[in-house]
């Protein structure tokens, strides 16, 4: 298994994150986040992304406070959070519903949640994101955020559905 795209940081402090499409890291998953998947995977059917339609509120209320629903705008040259759960504004401080995603973060890290969010959208399929400054070099990597797209028409992605997973606080919030 290897993680994608960046590598791991030199400085402690360093805000590098880690993403892939790998369905490998499902083996990494914290039983609730691999739920949330299968979830997703189940809605889906034979198509490559369930519509918004298809996912149901109250057959997901064990995730809702730690999920944030991203609007696509302008063929993924934007996004906008259209709902984000308790969870996620009590680790914010502020709800950011509402908001561009520019409007929500300082500008490094809205660059850092924007290339997650337009890997989404360029290969319509999930992403899974790590905090590599949290990974030892002999773990495993545990995922952090899972993004699963959405797809009203079958073709593009149109709304992210982002989940933080148990266990990861404000420093590993890419939503």
């Amino acid at each position: 298994m290897t993680w994608d795209n960046l590598a791991r940081p030199a400085l402690q402090h360093a805000r590098a994150w880690e993403r892939t499409s790998s369905l490998d890291v499902l083996h990494w998953c914290n039983p609730r986040t691999a739920g949330l998947y299968k979830y997703w995977d189940g809605r889906r059917g034979l198509r490559a992304m369930p519509r918004r339609a298809d996912i149901d509120p109250i057959e997901m209320r064990d995730w809702l406070s730690r999920m944030a629903l991203i609007d696509v705008v302008g063929a993924g040259k934007n996004f906008r959070y259209r709902l984000v759960g308790t969870a996620l504004t009590e680790l914010r401080g502020s709800d950011p519903t509402g908001l561009a995603v520019e409007a929500a973060w300082p500008a490094e890290d809205a660059e850092i949640v924007l290339a997650a969010y337009r890997q989404v959208v360029a290969q319509k399929a999930p992403v899974f994101c790590h905090p590599a400054r949290q990974m030892r070099r002999d773990q495993d990597p545990t995922v952090g955020v899972m993004l699963l797209p959405l797809s009203s028409d079958g073709e593009d992605v149109d709304v992210i559905l982002g989940y933080l997973s148990d266990g990861v606080g404000v420093l590993g919030l890419v939503m």
